[in-house]
């Protein structure tokens, strides 16, 4: 589980490397990061809370393969999501 407001706010995160039996993205865990530019979301992850990605002005690359957790979220309007 990455929890709430975990890395919120860290503006100099540009780079992820998200566990491979994360379940949970908490509720604005990346929130105002504004340097990250992509990140890959593992396949055990089964929830991503709301706002989790919000405010993320840089966020270019969402690499999921299940595209419907992204459902609701506050996402940049140009963000690509690839599902893979």
């Amino acid at each position: 589980v990455i929890r709430k407001k975990t890395f919120s706010g860290c503006d100099s995160l540009s780079q992820v490397t998200l566990p491979s039996a994360l379940k949970v993205i908490g509720e604005s865990a990346f929130e105002g990061c504004e340097k990250l530019t992509a990140i890959r979301i593992p396949d055990s992850v089964e929830k991503i809370e709301d706002h989790a990605f919000a405010l993320c002005d840089n966020l270019k690359e969402i690499h999921i393969k299940n595209a419907a957790l992204l459902e609701d979220q506050d996402l940049v309007e140009d963000v690509r999501i690839i599902q893979d």
